[in-house]
């Protein structure tokens, strides 16, 4: 499931439109983080006049759901990209380019659940050789991932390096 917060109904119904799949508007911050629903994807709708307090709460959701991929959607504005500066965030879209939205949540859940399984395998009681191996291995397909858009098949990513092998998809 997809969450949404946007400043105003208007901004939220525009978001959810872009959107494909599941998807619940929420009314306040502390939906998003509640542990009813797990969400697949928080998408924040923030418009520039109120980015400066959204900020923190950007930065409580990733700390509190490092896993879940956040995706900030605002106004275009030099002034908002270096507001942002210091927020990890999954991916950035403009207002204007709304039709970009639902590319970026694919890419950000592949890459985003591929850091969340390297974190679940350094955590594991695996060799400690074998775990350094998979845990490499899984960021450099995420770092490819988020470096080579360019080669998608069918709409996935396909990814090469020798980290893991090409992937190939079945007619």
């Amino acid at each position: 499931m997809i969450l949404i917060l946007a400043d105003s109904p208007r901004d939220a119904d525009r978001i959810r439109r872009a959107v494909a799949g599941t998807v619940r508007v929420v009314e306040t911050p502390s939906e998003l983080t509640a542990d009813q629903d797990p969400a697949d994807c928080i998408i924040v709708g923030c418009r520039k006049r109120f980015l400066r307090k959204k900020i923190s709460l950007l930065m409580e959701i990733r700390r509190r759901l490092p896993w879940v991929p956040l995706i900030l959607v605002t106004d275009r504005e030099a002034h908002s990209a270096r507001l942002l500066a210091g927020v990890r965030l999954a991916a950035l879209v403009w207002f204007d380019e709304l039709h970009r939205l639902q590319p970026r949540i694919e890419a950000a859940r592949g890459t985003t659940a591929l850091a969340h399984l390297a974190e679940t395998i350094r955590r594991s009681s695996v060799p400690a050789a074998l775990r350094r191996a998979l845990v490499y291995g899984l960021h450099e397909v995420r770092r490819q991932a988020g470096s080579d858009r360019a080669g998608t098949r069918h709409g996935r990513p396909e990814f090469s390096g020798h980290a893991l092998t090409r992937v190939e998809h079945a007619r």
